[in-house]
């Protein structure tokens, strides 16, 4: 009686662990998976990784075990991990045009892509596999459905948003085509406001119609959104240079900076003033040198757009390795923030004590934070620049 006991109790062990498990990866080769998912009439997940990726060991580690994920994944697809630098890996991931990571791929026992991601976010990417492998399995969201769709002649303005941003996440070259019809089809006045302008950032290439509507409607932009109007631009196009740069593709780059110096007229000296110093710190890794440019920057066109002193004392505050004349230098922009713009005092002051916290001013960073505390809600003190530096630089 014991005996039986014993082995029923190591029994429901067993079946709670295998509930519990998350994802349950397949030891075999990417074909014996194939023939696995046409006997059970499933699709096979595969999760491109390197094993120097950051955020591949995230999600292996945080999001596939978790219940949910198994269940759902377990039930609908074989579920296959390819090191895309190993074994059999680099030739499937060329195959697939698989050259960043984490990449999420699901194809059908012939092999066919019926839905591609990748990359996932870092605060929520419990929910983006949870929801990737629901669009997945519905072919009204994955790509290969969405694929059917236009083929068959649908140009709904509803069904090539969603479509545009597929295949421009996929990089696949259809993307420019579709964001043209998209485009064309559409009142102008639906792109005249924040969430349209960063839709058209995201997806519209230099030279394009959509970019030209970009630039012309500016004046129509900046009464609605004031100085974000340029924020948004510059940061995505000096995304999309940054690429062409890091790649060393001259020809595009250059044709891209002839395009810009055309359509943006007097504001391009100011566009290529931002570039200079943004390249130096986030492309050419030289830091100091182009903080340095970016103080220069503030000066120069800060009087007229507020926001640059607030932007870049911040990001100097929060950055490593940033030496003293840089970090004196942005004292120094802080104060003449202040006086050209003393409503906003107290959020200058925030950085202003992250700085001399840096500089090892420590009683005067006391001192500068109590009157930023009094003067701060007790629910918005969580997202001071001040706090923060103190924490991460003791």
């Amino acid at each position: 009686m014991m005996k039986k006991i014993v082995l029923t109790v190591l029994l429901i062990g067993v079946v709670f662990f295998v509930n519990a498990q998350g994802i349950v990866f397949e030891k075999g080769t990417f074909e014996e998976c194939l023939k696995k998912a046409k006997a059970e009439n499933k699709l096979v997940f595969i999760d491109f990784y390197t094993e120097w990726c950051g955020p591949c060991k995230r999600v292996s580690k945080e999001v596939f075990p978790k219940k949910d994920i198994g269940e759902f994944y377990n039930k609908h697809f074989v579920n296959l991990k390819i090191d895309a630098e190993k074994g059999e890996g680099p030739d499937i991931a060329k195959k697939y045009k698989v050259d960043n990571y984490p990449t999420f791929l699901f194809v059908n026992h012939k092999g066919e892509i019926i839905h591609k991601k990748t990359g996932v976010s870092k605060n929520d990417s419990h929910h983006d596999i949870a929801e990737l492998g629901k669009i997945a399995i519905d072919p009204n969201r994955n790509q290969y459905g969405m694929n059917k769709r236009y083929e068959s002649g649908d140009r709904s303005s509803e069904f090539l948003k969603t479509y545009l941003s597929n295949l421009k996440q996929q990089k696949d070259p259809k993307w420019k085509e579709v964001l043209d019809l998209y485009f064309k089809g559409s009142p102008k006045e639906q792109f005249l406001n924040q969430t349209e302008l960063i839709f058209l950032m995201r997806h519209a290439t230099f030279n394009s119609a959509a970019m030209d509507f970009v630039f012309d409607y500016k004046s129509e932009y900046e009464k609605v959104l004031g100085e974000m109007y340029a924020k948004i631009v510059y940061n995505f196009i000096a995304g999309e240079l940054g690429l062409l740069y890091v790649q060393e593709n001259k020809n595009e780059y250059e044709n891209a900076f002839k395009y810009l110096e055309n359509k943006m007229g007097g504001d391009f000296e100011k566009f290529s003033d931002y570039l200079d110093y943004t390249f130096k710190i986030t492309k050419d890794k030289k830091t100091n040198e182009g903080f340095a440019l970016a103080i220069q920057y503030a000066y120069k066109y800060g009087p007229k757009e507020v926001s640059i002193y607030k932007s870049i004392t911040s990001w100097i505050s929060y950055t490593e390795n940033i030496n003293n004349d840089v970090l004196n230098g942005a004292v120094e922009l802080i104060d003449e923030a202040i006086k050209f713009n003393p409503e906003n005092k107290i959020s200058y002051l925030d950085i202003k004590a992250a700085l001399l916290h840096r500089l090892n001013k420590k009683e005067e960073s006391q001192e500068i934070l109590k009157i930023v505390l009094k003067n701060t809600p007790e629910d918005r003190r969580n997202s001071l620049t001040s706090t923060y530096v103190m924490g991460q630089f003791k």
